[in-house]
């Protein structure tokens, strides 16, 4: 089952946290305070934003426009 649907994957786990955080910079964000994961589908790895919020209640929904998926 394919449940991973996004455009954006790495060959890497390593690549896909470093592209959480220049996404993560470019949002004046820490990686640190925000939740997410790593998913894997096929051999690619994903970088995933979960949650409205981060750790200081800014919200997280401007992932989406730097290319990381985010779920609510």
């Amino acid at each position: 089952m394919n449940l991973l649907n996004t455009d954006r994957t790495y060959a890497t786990a390593a690549n896909a946290v470093k592209a959480l955080v220049i996404a993560c910079e470019k949002l004046g964000k820490d990686i640190s305070d925000v939740r997410h994961l790593i998913a894997v589908n096929g051999g690619r790895f994903a970088p995933v934003v979960v949650g409205m919020a981060d750790n200081k209640g800014d919200s997280n929904n401007g992932f989406v426009f730097v290319g990381i998926t985010w779920v609510g």
